[in-house]
């Protein structure tokens, strides 16, 4: 927020947390007569922006869900929660929830990356075990069978390769879970938020 005599200029700027990506931006130009009357107005003006925002998201994410199982949806995202902070425990925890999910829909393609993503982040952890590494791989080839553009299957398979000291498989799969990536946030970032 800038003051310039009686005049005021609030930017306002929403921005994916995960990625930093700047997802819209907007700046109000205002009378300083009632300010209390300008933060209302601003943040109806905002509120309804990103009411429309998260509809949008929200139909663009409905078409692309991964599963139809709802449970196995739920068991994923819980393990996403979890995964997502490279902790041992709590990458720990999320595997079982991978389990179950896979069990549950054996062609849910994210929820069998993440668990060879879960897998080969074990490595790690259990004093180099390359079987982990192994059983990473065959977990990321069915998951990348199922969808090819599977990051964290991508993912997993480069740092599978990397360990088993296979670098140029390495450098493919890596190369390739960067485009998978980019072009997720391509998607989300060209979504209209109109």
């Amino acid at each position: 927020m800038r003051k310039i005599g009686n005049r005021v200029r609030i930017a306002v700027q929403l921005i994916d947390a995960s990625s930093m990506a700047h997802i819209w931006g907007e700046h109000y130009d205002r009378e300083l007569d009632d300010i209390f009357a300008i933060q209302d107005e601003i943040t109806q003006m905002i509120a309804a922006r990103l009411a429309r925002q998260a509809r949008t998201a929200i139909a663009s994410r409905a078409r692309a869900r991964p599963t139809d199982n709802m449970s196995a949806y739920d068991f994923y995202l819980r393990a996403l929660q979890l995964a997502a902070t490279y902790d041992y425990d709590t990458v720990r925890e999320a595997e079982p929830f991978l389990r179950q999910a896979v069990k549950l829909d054996p062609r849910f393609a994210a929820a069998h990356a993440l668990l060879s993503f879960v897998e080969t982040l074990k490595f790690f952890w259990v004093y180099y075990n390359t079987d982990l590494l192994h059983s990473g791989l065959k977990i990321a080839r069915t998951a990348l069978q199922l969808d090819p553009d599977e990051a964290y299957g991508h993912l997993a398979t480069g740092f599978a390769h990397l360990y088993l000291r296979q670098f140029r498989q390495a450098e493919i799969s890596l190369d390739r879970a960067v485009r998978s990536i980019r072009t997720i946030r391509s998607f989300l970032v060209s979504v209209p938020f109109i």
